[in-house]
């Protein structure tokens, strides 16, 4: 099932969650900054936004802004773990704006892989199952003759 039928659901709901999260952190996020977080060359985004551009870059530097805005994807994304629902969220609105141009997707790529709950705990198993396998298999072939 996916919760978002257009990527501007998708991205609404992305960044509702940064949004939430500099709330949370008392990080401030002016209105110019919450308008650049809907930029696209190419997809859907409010008119503000595109008028955002060339303020943007007079007065913010870009490297400390996607910094700032990748920090708090990570740390909004850590709370969502703990929620099933919540990830599952995030990752099918990632998913839907994947298929388009969107300046948030540098952040979200920025932030690091954004993996789901004991992920790394399933590939470690999966791994030794596999290394558990081919041991068995030249311990057969070897008792075998």
């Amino acid at each position: 099932m996916n919760r978002f039928a257009s990527a501007q659901q998708a991205k609404e709901f992305l960044i509702a969650e940064i949004v939430a999260q500099a709330q949370r952190e008392a990080v401030s996020l002016s209105d110019l900054e919450r308008r650049m977080l809907y930029f696209s060359e190419t997809a859907w985004m409010p008119p503000e936004a595109a008028d955002a551009v060339g303020e943007f870059d007079a007065q913010y530097d870009q490297e400390l802004y996607e910094r700032k805005i990748a920090k708090l994807i990570r740390q909004a994304h850590t709370r969502a773990r703990t929620s099933g629902e919540e990830s599952a969220a995030w990752s099918e609105a990632i998913q839907v704006l994947s298929k388009g141009d969107h300046y948030i997707l540098m952040m979200v790529e920025r932030a690091g892989p954004l993996r789901p709950r004991f992920d790394f705990l399933k590939l470690v198993t999966t791994a030794l199952a596999i290394v558990g396998v081919v041991v068995l298999v030249i311990w057969l072939l070897i008792r075998s003759g």
